[in-house]
């Protein structure tokens, strides 16, 4: 196994005695507000621009290509890349949110119809953090795996690089994976008290190549376009105050031929051709104020407002053979619309004042959001032969909605304090949160005669969610750390007030009115140093969940229709554990440095004592890097080592297990000149053959599909940036 083997090397490149860069970094996503990560009460990773440049990030799953812990999970017959995975759990139980605003949850249902979270610009990103473990006191419902929050670069930094009033970054990329040429530029000026921010990409490729094996599957042929703008303005009244009014906007559009399911099984034994056609426009709109003040307990009061909606568009063209005698040549036109409209305020103070012998940081504030979600599915079919066309397949008539339109409220009130009482070698932090989250359902004629004499049910919610935490300072370079906190995630709309029927396979999904909540606790403990020439961070961590919801359950027939029921339900008890580190060295030869990672993570169905399908294998990477003593140029090796997956819950179906694997990265950069930079990397160097669980878990081993979901062969990226 890979754990025993390799966690005595990745404890000896902990130990040994680079400036510890993560230790030393202020980061913001633990107690929403700047703090030294250092001072953090649990497990906090950073990834800076500069390592994103470095690695060239494209993506979301390149971001987190060595997190350990963390990963990016994928469709890849037709959807890409979903959001991400935290510790166990995936999906809309990790809160993602860019520059505060959060991104809506994804939903997805049958074959055709997937709203994923995973279309985020990366080229605008200035950092990405990430936050570990149940979160819900800071972050509510959203936050019962942990959080990953986005920033995008800001005037100020683009400056801050240029020393000028007027900065600019303009880059080019490409990759051999998918033929993916990308061009971005961003563009910051400043007069006297304003600044401007202006960024622009262009992106565009191919499928993802993959390695299957032989007669295996090859990736579905895919053309994809992307474009995003960024807009930022501010005013800086003399330190005091700051208002700053943010414009973006997301565009992507992938066709695909998806031959993975011609001739396929089931229902696609017939189908001769299908081809998909995906849009995705996000656009937000946020005012941000910025107060300081010099009151006690009261250093600064932000407020912000924001609007965003959302829209995924999805089009399936199916044309089917005929099968005799009955069935002629058909074509399928489906369509999938999802829409999120949200409004949204975030007030936020913080303040710093001695009282009762200690010295208090509290961070306080009030979080409300405001969203209307809707969805349809609409569908018409073309008898090839006659030319007639109907709304009614497979028994369903459509347009549909599979549940209804409705309004979501979420008010929060969280407030967090830091108390060090005394020398201040130790830390008390205690937090609390009140939720409130309702539901509206509004159901229109679609639903109503989709659906007939279905109640749909309206939804309210409340919870406290404490938590508590602890530092203490063994001494300049290293503290204990420990964290006891509570999550909690309301039912979901599409869950709660889930509705559809296929009368041709006596299909039928109903509500579940009596819901319950999902729930987490959890424990981590931690040990951290950093020092002149190294860091190191271990934490072992242990969650128990309650009440976790499982969407449309198979709960058999019914004894007085015989219809087959799905409803959502909810799965009494979950446990996952693990342990996570972290280290990076300096060498004793000048230039070269060591860094690593590993993540071990086991989890369990506390009731049916089965092992956890969602929890991913054991993963090492480890890092070797040597920049010459002009800082022109830079060369790494990274080896990335995960485990086999073997503790797999097979209860209803033959899963295809994931092999162990090891691949091999590297990396160079070149400062060609003082403005220009050229980066180059070089991906599994040895062709080897693998997958990611995150994206084959839940297949069975015998899925024609499975080739689909191998990682590409040996494979080369280039960028060319110039910054001034």
């Amino acid at each position: 196994m890979l754990t025993p083997l390799m966690l005595p090397l990745a404890l000896g490149l902990a130990l040994t005695p680079v400036e510890a860069q993560q230790m030393d970094a202020v980061i913001s996503v633990a107690s929403r507000s700047a703090q030294p990560a250092r001072e953090v009460a649990g497990t906090v990773s950073l990834i800076e621009r500069e390592r994103l440049d470095q690695t060239l990030t494209q993506n979301l799953a390149d971001a987190v290509r060595y997190e350990p812990g963390v990963s990016a999970p994928e469709d890849a017959s037709r959807f890409g890349i979903q959001g991400f995975a935290i510790r166990g759990l995936s999906g809309n139980r990790v809160g993602m949110e860019i520059d505060g605003v959060p991104i809506a949850d994804g939903f997805a249902i049958g074959s055709f119809s997937n709203a994923s979270r995973g279309v985020i610009e990366t080229a605008f990103l200035s950092r990405l953090e990430m936050l570990r473990g149940p979160a819900s006191t800071l972050y509510g419902s959203d936050a019962l795996a942990g959080v990953v929050s986005l920033r995008t670069m800001t005037p100020q930094e683009l400056l801050g690089a240029s020393g000028q009033d007027i900065g600019l970054r303009a880059e080019t990329n490409a990759l051999s994976r998918d033929g993916s040429v990308a061009f971005n530029g961003l563009s910051a000026w400043k007069a006297g008290t304003f600044d401007v921010l202006a960024g622009v990409v262009r992106r565009s490729g191919n499928e993802r190549e993959n390695r299957p094996r032989p007669g295996g599957l090859s990736s579905n042929p895919a053309d994809r376009h992307e474009r995003s703008e960024l807009l930022k303005l501010g005013f800086d009244g003399a330190g005091m105050v700051h208002f700053g009014l943010m414009l973006d906007r997301s565009y992507a559009r992938v066709e695909t031929d998806v031959q993975s399911l011609v001739h396929g099984p089931g229902q696609y034994a017939s189908t001769s051709a299908l081809f998909g056609d995906d849009r995705f426009d996000r656009e937000r709109l946020s005012l941000n104020g910025q107060w300081g003040f010099q009151t006690p307990g009261l250093d600064s009061l932000s407020l912000t407002l924001y609007q965003q909606r959302s829209r995924t568009d999805q089009g399936t063209l199916q044309t089917r053979d005929a099968v005799a005698p009955r069935t002629p040549p058909t074509l399928r036109d489906r369509s999938f619309l999802f829409k999120t409209d949200a409004l949204g305020l975030d007030l936020q103070a913080e303040g710093r004042f001695d009282a009762l012998g200690a010295r208090h940081w509290q961070v306080y504030g009030i979080d409300y959001a405001s969203t209307d979600l809707s969805e349809l599915r609409d569908a018409r079919e073309t008898n090839l032969t006659t030319g007639v066309v109907s709304n009614v397949i497979i028994g369903e008539r459509f347009p549909v909605r599979d549940f209804p339109p409705s309004q979501v409220h979420e008010l929060g009130l969280f407030w967090q304090d830091e108390i060090r009482p005394g020398n201040g070698a130790l830390a008390l932090i205690p937090g609390l949160r009140y939720e409130r989250y309702r539901v509206n359902a509004r159901p229109d004629a679609i639903f109503a005669e989709d659906n007939p004499g279905l109640a749909t049910v309206d939804l309210a919610e409340s919870q406290i969610t404490p938590k508590l935490g602890l530092r203490y300072e063994l001494n300049a370079h290293s503290q204990l750390f420990a964290q006891y906190a509570l999550g909690f995630r309301a039912p979901p709309v599409s869950d709660v007030n889930i509705g559809f029927t296929i009368p041709a396979f006596n299909y039928i999904a109903i509500p579940n009115p009596d819901l319950k909540p999902e729930y987490s606790r959890g424990i981590e403990l931690g040990l951290r140093s950093s020092g002149e020439f190294g860091s190191f961070e271990l934490v072992g961590f242990d969650n128990h969940y309650r009440d976790l919801i499982d969407s449309r359950v198979n709960l058999g027939r019914d004894p007085n229709s015989g219809a087959l029921v799905f409803q959502s339900i909810n799965r009494a008890r979950a446990h996952i554990y693990g342990v996570e580190l972290r280290g990076e060295s300096a060498l004793p030869w000048e230039g070269l440095a060591l860094n690593g990672a590993l993540s071990w993570t086991r989890g369990m169905d506390s009731v049916r004592g089965e092992p956890l399908n969602s929890v991913e294998p054991a993963k090492l990477t480890m890092g070797l890097s040597y920049e010459t003593a002009s800082g022109r140029q830079r060369l790494e090796l990274v080896a990335t080592a995960v485990s086999a997956k073997r503790r797999i819950d097979s209860s209803t179906v033959d899963p295809f297990r994931t092999p162990g694997y090891a691949t091999l990265d590297a990396y160079w950069r070149i400062q060609v000149a003082d403005r220009l930079t050229l980066d180059l990397g070089a991906f599994n160097l040895t062709d080897r053959r693998y997958w990611l669980w995150s994206g084959v878990r839940g297949l069975p081993a015998s899925a024609r599909e499975i080739d689909l979901y191998t990682q590409p062969g040996r494979q080369f990226g280039a960028s060319v940036r110039y910054a001034w």
